[in-house]
């Protein structure tokens, strides 16, 4: 799911050239890690449907893991990222232990066990 992709480097001085420099997009890039979007995960045949597949998911459990995440990506984080919506937040924090735990809590089930330091 996640990529490499470029980004403009951070402004360097004097300013007024960077500035027309990303506006032409010829100013230096760097190369870092893309996670993608929510909708990789959720979409059909997106990573949390192969990944249920490959865990042989019930049918329960598939439901769980993609009702959850499919509300965070179209409710919650949509929300968070392009306003502030008073009351909200609190009015949906019922739901964190029914909704996003139980989700959660597969995802961390399907985990390969990762030896523990013996330090």
């Amino acid at each position: 799911m996640r990529r490499i992709q470029d980004v403009p480097d951070d402004p360097i001085e004097p300013l007024a050239v960077w500035r027309d420099h990303i506006l032409n997009d010829s100013v230096k890039k760097s190369k870092v890690i893309c996670f993608g979007v929510l909708n990789d995960l959720t979409k059909q045949q997106g990573c949390l449907h192969q990944l249920c597949d490959v865990m042989s998911a019930t049918p329960t459990e598939r439901l769980t893991l993609l009702a959850g995440y499919k509300f965070l990506q179209k409710s919650v984080r949509n929300r968070d990222a392009h306003a502030y919506v008073p009351k909200v937040r609190q009015r949906q924090f019922a739901i964190v232990d029914t909704l996003f735990v139980e989700s959660f809590n597969l995802l961390l089930q399907w985990l390969p066990e990762r030896p523990t330091d013996p330090t």
